[in-house]
C-alpha cells in the first residue's frame, strides 16, 4: 500500500480510444518505458496504432537524444473493455468528445477496473464532475 498521499505504482498504462490523441499517448508511453495496453472497439485501429508507432519513432529518437530513458515498453491491443480495465493501473481515456458517450464508457470501464486504477480524460471541454456521473469510485478520476 502506498504511503498516504502517494500514487500507486503503475504496472501498465492503459489507452482507451486509439485515434490520433490515443495513439499519441500510446507512442509516448511506450517510448518512455511503460508497458501499454491499448483499447479500441474498432479492431482496425490496431494496424493504425502500429503504423503511428513506426512513424513517430524517428522523431521521438531525435527529441530524446542524449537522455537516459528506460528500454521501450511493450504494446498490446484489445477490443475488450474488461481486459483493458483489469490490466491497466492507469487509463487515459480518448474517446469521442460527447458527454453521454464518455459517461457511458466511463461507467462501464470503472465497473470492471480495480479499486486502485486511476483514470484520466483527454477531454477538451468537460469538467471532471460532469464525467464522473455514473462512475464506480469517481474520486479516482
Amino acid at each position: 500500500m502506498p504511503a498516504t498521499g502517494a500514487l500507486p505504482a503503475i504496472s501498465t498504462f492503459g489507452v482507451a480510444g486509439c485515434g490520433v490523441i490515443g495513439a499519441g499517448w500510446a507512442v509516448r508511453a511506450v517510448h518512455a518505458g511503460l508497458d501499454v495496453i491499448a483499447f479500441d472497439a474498432d479492431a482496425g485501429q490496431e494496424t493504425r496504432l502500429h503504423a503511428a508507432m513506426r512513424h513517430a519513432a524517428p522523431a521521438l529518437a531525435k527529441l530524446t537524444a542524449g537522455m537516459e530513458l528506460p528500454r521501450p515498453g511493450s504494446l498490446s491491443f484489445t477490443t475488450d473493455l474488461e481486459t483493458l480495465a483489469q490490466q491497466a493501473g492507469f487509463i487515459q481515456e480518448n474517446i469521442p468528445e460527447n458527454l453521454d458517450i464518455k459517461r457511458e464508457f466511463l461507467a462501464q470501464l470503472t465497473a470492471h477496473a480495480g479499486a486502485e486504477t486511476l483514470i484520466a480524460s483527454s477531454t477538451s471541454g468537460f469538467m471532471p464532475s460532469e464525467l464522473q456521473q455514473g462512475m464506480t469510485a469517481p474520486e479516482r478520476m
